[in-house]
């Protein structure tokens, strides 16, 4: 989930990442994203307006609690 994955990056709460989704300060792959429930795969580009750029590099398999880690970095 497209909000999961804002709140892992910007190091914020599930509802305060979907607060960013509703003002209209997130872009995923260069396009305005409104939709929180989005799937974000690998090489997806996240604007984060007041937090940063961050591009995902690769999702794990899931652990035994049915997760993914996420490796992404951020763009200086």
């Amino acid at each position: 989930r497209a909000d999961a994955v804002v709140a892992a990056l910007a190091n914020l709460s599930r509802e305060r990442a979907q607060a960013l989704f509703r003002e209209g300060r997130v872009e995923i792959d260069y396009s305005p994203e409104e939709r929180i429930d989005r799937t974000v795969g690998e090489g997806a580009v996240i604007v984060i307006r007041g937090c940063g750029k961050f591009i995902i590099r690769a999702l794990s398999d899931k652990t035994k609690k049915g997760r993914f880690r996420l490796l992404a970095d951020k763009y200086n």
